[in-house]
Parts: C-alpha cells; structure tokens; sequence
C-alpha cells in the first residue's frame, strides 16, 4: 500500500519471548485497571441525593472507559491473530481505538465548555474541533488495517501515514485548545493568584504538556522505531497517560459531577445580583400584582 508502514504483530509463539510478553503484559494491564477501576468506583460509590441521574460528564466517562476496556482486551487478542482473524479484528481494534480516543477529548472539551461558562464560541469550536477528530478517525479506520502475510504466517497492521498523523495531531488541537481556554478563564473571570486558578492551571498545564509530549513522541516512534516490542511499549503508555488524564477526578475526587454541573459561588454571586437589578426595574403595578411587595396607600 502507498503511503503505509507495516507494523509486525507476529503470533505469540513466534514473537516475543517470555520476558518480554511478561513486560508487555504490564503495560496492556495499567491502562485496563485504571479504566475498570474507574467504571467500578463511578457505580458503586453512594449517589448523592442532589445528584441528577443524568449527566453528561459521568456518561462520557463511562463511554471512554468502556472503550478504554474493549481496546486494551483486543491488543492481547491481537498477538493470537491468523488468517482468517487478522483483517476483520483489527478493523474492531482499530474502531475500539479511534472511539477511545475520540470520546476522550470530547470530555476533555465538555469540561472546557463548563469551565467557560457556557461560552457560545467555545461550544463553536469545540464542535468543529469534534467533527475534526472524528473524519480523521473513520479515514484511519477505511485506510489502515490489519494484513497477513503467508510467506512467515504473520499479521502485519499497515498505518496509512497520512491518517497516522493527522489524528494525534487533532487529539493535541483539542488539547491545546482546552487549555488555552482555561487560561483565559483564570485571568479573565478568576483572581490570577488564588488557589482555584493556581490549582487549575497547574492541573491542566501539565495534562496538556504531558499528551502532547507522548503523543509527539509517538508520533515520531511509529516513523522511525521498527521493533514491535518497543512500539507495543510505546502505545500501551500513551493510552496509561490518556486514562490516568481522563479519570483523575474519578478517582481522586469525588466531587465531580457536582463541581462539573454546579456554577461557581463568583457566579452564583453574579447572577443573583442581575436578579436583583433586574428587579428593582420592573414597574412597581407589576411588582404589586405579583405580591412582591406590600401595597401602599395612595392617599396617605
């Protein structure tokens, strides 16, 4: 194919040895026990009384960790692939992957979305943003795949170069975007130097510095390395970071959904106040009528 690189996902008994399928092993474990142990702690920790039973962060939540869960079980079952399993499994591999990845940053942008108080330009972007990732996405699944080779009975997966990169490139869009969004939250509607900002800053500076940088480094990785060990390595990581960025808040605060679906008191304040002022407008007939206000007498 032009414009691929083959990746070699040889058969278990003819490719890694044992030390190395122990080492790979690990790394397919970290990211399948932070999405399953997510899952676990979102569905049976107590729901609060006040909590809506519907809300959007914890479902997108769910979807990328059950995504999460179905790609890391399909990249063991990869290493047993032959003839008649190769190309139709890493096309489920391949969606399992692009799904995962797709609806992390949309929980990434809705989370952009809530913190910019519902801003009409942001939900813009973020829209194009999502539709975006997802073209790129279903390219990558059309044009790369899985192909077994007869000559030495192996399962090659050819990434189309072209899709390959453009999609770690709008995962890092989305990314950057998220958190330049939150920087003009915290200078523009938050005190620079109280410990909301810093706490929001810091947080999201080193997510956002953290997947660019593997998604960077894997980029160049899949050009250049050709061993299957390290590359295996290298893209069990990068779904371990994508995960751990995703589920912090699952599972080490859980608050999450009340402070994802609840405004701030700053705004809390802001909006009573235009409630106020919008108040004291009204005519005072209207403002009798409705029994706001005692009646007075006109004649005394």
């Amino acid at each position: 194919m032009a414009n691929t690189i083959g990746i070699r996902i040889d058969p278990l008994y003819q490719g890694f040895e044992h030390a190395e399928l122990f080492i790979i092993g690990i790394f397919v474990g970290a990211p399948l026990e932070v999405c399953l142990g997510a899952l676990f702690l979102r569905w049976t920790r107590p729901k609060k009384a006040d909590q809506s039973k519907r809300q959007i962060a914890p479902i997108l939540l769910d979807l990328v960790n059950t995504f999460g869960v179905a790609y890391q079980v399909s990249n063991l079952i990869v290493l047993f692939l032959d003839e008649t399993t190769c190309v139709p499994f890493y096309i489920f591999n391949n969606m399992m992957s692009q799904l995962f990845f797709i609806f992390s940053d949309v929980f990434f942008l809705f989370i952009t979305y809530l913190m910019s108080d519902f801003s009409s330009w942001v939900l813009s972007f973020a829209i194009l943003l999502t539709l975006n990732r997802v073209g790129w996405g279903m390219a990558d699944v059309v044009y790369s795949g899985g192909l077994f080779i007869l000559e030495d009975s192996s399962c090659i997966y050819n990434q189309n170069i072209i899709t390959g990169t453009a999609y770690p490139l709008s995962d890092m869009a989305v990314d950057l975007f998220s958190t330049a969004v939150m920087v003009h939250v915290v200078i523009h509607k938050l005190r620079v130097h109280s410990n909301v900002s810093i706490n929001l800053v810091t947080r999201n500076g080193i997510r956002s510095a953290t997947i660019t940088a593997i998604s960077t480094f894997a980029m160049w990785a899949i050009s250049v390395w050709e061993d299957q060990f390290y590359l295996t390595l290298m893209y069990n990581a990068q779904i371990y970071v994508i995960a751990r960025c995703v589920n912090y808040d699952v599972l080490f605060d859980e608050q999450l959904s009340k402070r994802l679906n609840q405004k701030s008191k700053a705004l809390v304040a802001v909006d009573k106040a235009k409630e106020t002022l919008t108040e004291s407008k009204r005519p005072r007939r209207q403002t009798l009528e409705v029994g706001l206000l005692p009646a007075r007498n006109p004649f005394r």
